[in-house]
This record gives C-alpha cells, structure tokens and sequence, in this order.
C-alpha cells in the first residue's frame, strides 16, 4: 500500500467503498497484532527460546544479559512447570555459551540427571556422602593479592555463629580465629600455593594448640564439625569442582547439618563467582537457587542471597530464585528486595497466591484469567517492562524430554 496510502484509508473507512482491489482476510487474533500497544514482542540478537508469544504466535527470543540486570525469579504453584522452565533455560545457555560457568542449589535432587548428562559435576552434601568439597579450599589472585587468611576469616567467623549462636560470640573471637587462620595457611603460602588447602579439622587442632581458654571452648564447638558425625566438611575435596556445571544436592541434609552445609556451599559458590570474573570478564556465571524458600528462613544464608542479588551483577553473573509461593517473597523484606532487583520474572500457574501477583506486577484481568486457568509450560514472562503471555509446549516423545521431566511415570 505504499503508493496506495489515501485509497487504503478510504477502503478501510466505514463508509462502504472499495478503492483498492486486493482483498485480505483476518481473523481478531491476528487483527489485534497489527493494534499499537496491544501486544509486545520480544526478539534479541543472539537469544534464546523461551517459547511462543500467546496472543501473536511469535516466538520469543530473550537473553538476559542484556538486561539491566539478568537476575530472574522463576514462582508456581507445585506441578505448574518451574522445574521444567529452568532446566530448558539451563540446557540452552549451557549449549549457547560454551565458557559460560553454572551453579545449582538442588533441594530435592531434580537436577542429577540433566548436569550428569551434560558432563557436570554433582556434589552430594550428606553425613554419609563420598563426595567432599572443602569450604577453606583457596586460589591465589595476583591482581588483589589478598592473603587466604584474610578472604576467610569472616566465612569462619559465620561459621562460628552459626554453631555457637550469635549472641554467643564474643569481641575477641575474632581475633583468635584469625590467628588460627593465619597459622593452618602458613605452610600453604610458603609452598607458593603448591601445598593442599588446610580443612576445618586443621582450624580445630589450630584452636585446639592455643592456649587461651577462649580459643579451646570455640575448638570444642567445632569438634562435632571436625572430627565428629558431622564432619562432611572437613574433608579434602575429592569432586572435580573445575567443571563449569556443578549441581549441589542437599536433599539428604539433616536439619542439624543444613544451616552450616548453606553457608559452607554458598561461600564457595561466592568465591567461585569473583573468580570466574577474574579469570575470564566475558563468561557468564549462572547461579540457581532451588525452592529459595529454605534459603530464605536462615539470617545468614538469606543475607548472602540479598548480597547476591545486589552485586552480581558486578561480577558478569546471574542469580535465579525459584519457588512456589509468591505471598512469601512477599511478607519476607529479603525476598521482597530480590523482587525488586529481578528484570526477569516468570509467572505460571498461579493459585492462591494469584491475587497477590496481580498487585505486584499490575496484571489485567485478561492476565489474570490466563495465569489462573494455566497449564503446565503455560505463564507469563517479564522481561525488563514487558509483560508476555506465552506457552512453551514440550513433546513428550523425546529424550530431553524424559531427562527434564520430574513427573512419577515419565521419567527414565
């Protein structure tokens, strides 16, 4: 129509005259497409697929790095697709960027099988598990020349918290524990960083071998942690944890081993997230927090989620939250602050907890209707200030689909 523009407008006036010849059938829904502001789109250079547009039939093409922030919340109700969305996103990025580093927090072992296929590595954190990481384990930077016991001392000190009870540490503890530190890393910085990494063993008998009674009563904390039934971290590492897709599985956890497994796996994950910045700016760093929940209700494992969220960025990496319940993102101020810093947001079946979505995220009623009446792989996606109805069927006669899949029956 573009030398036709004065006789297609009158064409399409109401006044029943026909100026052009051509003639084109439409149907509402693709009518509606051609409406300004109606629908969005979302197709970045270089994306990958999060499935079909709803309204419009596109596919969307995303990625999040080019976001202002590639954080993500990912929150369902149980069996409306959570785990299937992201392992989807995790086996495309994986497959798309071939130097790109991955980190998944697995509360409920889903993920096994996906990162064994890939060639990853899965750390089983339990009592009696054979796979070991050491939280003291250090790697030199000669760009910030920070000496190990320094980059440690205020893990330990957390450590100590956790164990002890905060309202149990005393002001010189800090000290003492630093002393400790500096003497357990001494033999490995006089190796030039060729020697093992001390355990939390060595920190004990450190503790232990000084002779202030301060020093002994923070030893006798940690002996259950070090040489008791709860010594699954004071073990050398022995699991491959230069493979750039590492799956933690805490499924076995005890609750009496739980919070110091979370603070010992989460400092790790933080030092391996400045690191792989350090060593390569241009490979991203993904990060996944399974069932964030269980994070959330610890103060220290929370506050590291909040620090996350924040500075992430900073370092080329990307957090994601997944969970079911949006009204405890939403009475939690941690969660709520996550919320907040997270461009990408993926909202599926929603049922009890739809209402309060709708108010977050300023849904209408159409929208409203279309999460409620959702299926499984059916939601909407927010993509810095898009807001996308889309679905994302998976044919079931495949085997991606049997390796993502966490259904009883169709698993293989």
């Amino acid at each position: 129509m573009y030398f036709q523009q004065e006789r297609a407008f009158n064409t399409a006036m109401p006044y029943g005259l026909r100026r052009i010849e051509s003639v084109r059938t439409m149907l509402t829904k693709s009518l509606t497409a051609l409406v300004p502001f109606n629908t969005q789109e979302i197709l970045t250079p270089g994306g990958i697929c999060y499935g079909r547009n709803a309204v419009t039939g596109n596919l969307i093409i995303g990625l999040r790095t080019s976001l202002v922030n590639g954080n993500a919340m990912v929150v369902a109700t149980s069996g409306g697709g959570k785990s299937m969305f992201v392992k989807l996103e995790i086996l495309m990025l994986y497959l798309r960027f071939t130097k790109a580093r991955f980190y998944v927090v697995d509360p409920e072992n889903e993920y096994a099988p996906l990162v064994q296929e890939l060639g990853g590595e899965v750390v089983n954190i339990s009592v009696d598990s054979a796979t070991h990481f050491n939280p003291l384990d250090f790697k030199y930077d000669k760009a910030t020349k920070i000496p190990p016991h320094v980059a440690k001392a205020e893990f330990v000190l957390s450590l100590c918290e956790q164990i002890m009870g905060k309202e149990h540490i005393l002001a010189g503890d800090k000290s003492l524990i630093d002393d400790a530190l500096e003497n357990i890393y001494k033999p490995l910085m006089e190796s030039h960083y060729t020697a093992p990494c001390p355990t939390i063993k060595d920190l004990w008998m450190a503790l232990n071998n000084q002779r202030d009674k301060r020093s002994k009563e923070i030893a006798l904390a940690l002996r259950i942690f070090a040489t008791g039934s709860m010594q699954a971290f004071a073990q050398p590492t022995n699991v491959d944890m230069s493979n750039r897709l590492i799956c933690f599985n805490i499924q076995s956890l005890g609750e009496q081993l739980k919070p110091v497994a979370m603070l010992s796996m989460l400092e790790y994950i933080n030092t391996a997230v400045m690191s792989n910045e350090r060593n390569d700016p241009k490979a991203a760093t993904w990060v996944y927090f399974d069932e964030i929940y269980l994070l959330l209700r610890d103060s220290l494992s929370a506050n590291f989620l909040y620090t996350s969220w924040k500075r992430f960025r900073k370092y080329n990496a990307y957090a994601t939250g997944i969970t079911q319940n949006v009204q405890d993102c939403l009475t939690n101020d941690t969660a709520y602050a996550m919320l907040a810093n997270s461009e990408f947001v993926v909202m599926l079946r929603q049922t009890k907890d739809i209402d309060s979505v709708v108010e977050l995220y300023g849904l209408s009623e159409p929208q409203r209707k279309y999460l409620l009446l959702a299926q499984p792989g059916e939601g909407i996606i927010k993509m810095g200030n898009s807001l996308i109805p889309f679905n994302n069927p998976q044919p079931k006669d495949t085997k991606t689909y049997k390796l993502l899949t966490t259904k009883p029956g169709e698993m293989e």
